[in-house]
């Protein structure tokens, strides 16, 4: 039996576990579902690798080339699995090719925007297209309390009487200040998210959009209103409306 079954826990998009020749095998992967190790059951390190900045894979010695427990990895970017044949990346809905750090094909949703509908995302250090749908992280939401709703779902940040921390509307980037940051502090308005002070989980709302909008390079959504969502595991995403 040769085939390779990878296990994933409910709802992930990076797997835990690999099953191969009856052995199980399990994978550690970064705070951004990139895999990073591959270990025995017995927790002995068979693969290591790591991804350059736009995907490139470097796989770091860990057994000798002849030792028969090598294992390969295709996995590269979350929601990625390259083909060997072609060196190319499949992400779902499109192709990725990290050599240019584009994909091969247009926006398929025209959800991304800006000036570039091939790009992957604004800052593979902290931002996945897991999907291949969008140029960025940004999730599209129906209206701005659905937006509150989805940040808030992602984050997870307790509570404020079990440890949370209201966003004070003023801590917003003077730059970032505008008509409808001006209408929620005329109209008593104080907070723009919450944040955990003992972890990396926050949301926060950017009422306007950004100075910087609509300049090269910049992610569509600093045209208007979004909000940023951090889970406890430090992955961002942003929700626009």
């Amino acid at each position: 039996e040769q085939s390779i079954h990878w296990l994933y826990e409910p709802g992930a998009l990076t797997p835990s576990a690999r099953y191969q020749k009856g052995q199980l095998y399990y994978v550690v992967s970064d705070h951004q579902g990139t895999v990073r190790e591959i270990l025995t059951e017995a927790g002995e390190l068979l693969w290591a690798g790591r991804l350059l900045t736009w995907g490139e894979p470097e796989r770091w010695p860990v057994l000798t080339v002849n030792d028969p427990r090598n294992l390969t990895c295709n996995f590269r970017f979350c929601g990625q699995y390259e083909d060997e044949e072609s060196g190319l990346f499949y992400n779902r809905h499109r192709y990725y090719e990290s050599e240019t750090g584009q994909y091969l094909s247009p926006d398929p949703l025209n959800l991304a925007g800006g000036v570039n509908p091939y790009s992957y995302v604004h800052n593979p250090a902290n931002w996945i297209d897991p999907f291949g749908l969008a140029g960025c992280n940004a999730v599209k939401a129906k209206s701005r309390n659905d937006a509150i709703r989805q940040a808030k779902n992602h984050a997870q940040v307790p509570r404020n009487s079990r440890g949370g921390q209201d966003i004070g509307i003023d801590e917003l980037n003077a730059s970032s200040r505008g008509d409808n940051w001006g209408k929620m502090k005329a109209e008593g308005g104080k907070k723009l998210g919450r944040r955990n002070p003992n972890g990396k989980n926050n949301w926060f709302e950017h009422p306007d959009g950004h100075p910087d909008a609509g300049q090269p390079g910049i992610p569509e959504h600093h045209s208007g209103g979004h909000i940023h969502a951090v889970d406890p595991k430090g992955v961002e995403r942003i929700f626009v409306w």
